[in-house]
């Protein structure tokens, strides 16, 4: 099968490309910035895949790319997708994450392809537990809007032009990352024999987590088992700020240091989580409990740096 993943230099791009070219998939990316730091080069995920570099704002360049690869499926994942860096930009993010959206959906329309997989996130849910598929969407920062607007926009396409279209909200995505996030910043500051923060105020805010790994054998049991609709992507671990940093600190043995929690942090969502029992009900099963992705985690980390 031959799939064409956007954003495929970003983390989870990077990943997944990782692993279905592993699973025997002839895998196509695109992306729009080079960053040597990123997991794909480190990895060197980028020996394994065709590319084209561009923006996908420009409809013209994001059609030749879907004209070019041919793929069978499209995994839309391109985003500006850290909360903070929305915030700091809006209209770059509203751009990205919506007209990037519409190009590529309009693209795929108009040449037909088969199956597109648009990723959304459990951040449209709000402060909310267990969030199910046909539960409202609530908007709580320029992230969560943008996302909101593309995972309607997707729905809307997949109604009005009988498209098979999977929109998926996945929760924290967790794994080798050079981005900054909380799993990867505890992970580099242990390494460096530092003690990482809790922050006092916010420490028993809650997210649920899942490994890379097991969010790509999710993705392609739905290439496999579905054809449309939306798809909360989540485990069993939900975990506070607080058990996620003391979690890694005892596999360094370093005490973590309790700080009072950033002005930019405050607002956060104080609690989050889905209800995933409708891709379970397609078989799928975590394989990887929290303790052992991040143990895998940091060995990724000490095997291609930091």
């Amino acid at each position: 099968m031959d799939i064409l993943i956007t954003g495929i230099s970003g983390f989870v791009g990077a990943h997944l490309c990782d692993y279905f070219v592993s699973s025997g998939y002839n895998v196509y990316g695109t992306y729009r910035t080079y960053d040597p730091s990123k997991v794909f080069w480190k990895m060197g995920v980028y020996k394994k895949v065709s590319t084209l570099v561009g923006d996908l704002l420009d409809f013209n360049f994001t059609r030749n790319v879907i004209t070019w690869s041919k793929p069978e499926v499209v995994i839309h994942l391109a985003a500006v997708a850290h909360v903070r860096v929305c915030n700091k930009d809006p209209v770059t993010t509203y751009n990205t994450n919506i007209i990037g959206t519409v190009n590529v959906l309009e693209a795929c329309r108009i040449l037909e392809v088969p199956k597109v997989i648009v990723f959304s996130t459990d951040k449209v849910y709000g402060n909310r537990i267990n969030a199910k598929e046909e539960d409202s969407l609530v908007s709580t920062d320029h992230y969560s809007s943008s996302k909101i607007a593309a995972d309607y926009i997707a729905r809307t396409y997949m109604d009005l032009y009988d498209m098979n279209i999977i929109v998926v909200r996945p929760c924290n995505i967790y794994g080798y990352d050079t981005g900054s996030r909380i799993i990867p910043n505890v992970i580099r500051k242990c390494i460096l024999g530092r003690r990482p923060e809790i922050f006092r105020q916010t420490k028993d805010n809650k997210r649920q987590y899942i490994y890379v790994k097991d969010l790509a054998r999710a993705i392609q049991l739905l290439l496999e088992k579905a054809d449309r609709g939306v798809f909360n992507i989540g485990t069993n671990d939900v975990l506070s700020q607080e058990e996620v940093v003391k979690t890694i600190c005892e596999l360094f043995k370093i005490d973590p240091v309790y700080v009072d929690t950033p002005k930019e942090y405050v607002r956060e969502i104080r609690e989050q989580s889905v209800d995933w029992s409708k891709i379970g009900s397609l078989g799928f099963r975590p394989k990887y409990s929290f303790a052992r992705g991040i143990e895998e985690t940091i060995n990724y980390f000490k095997l291609y740096g930091l």
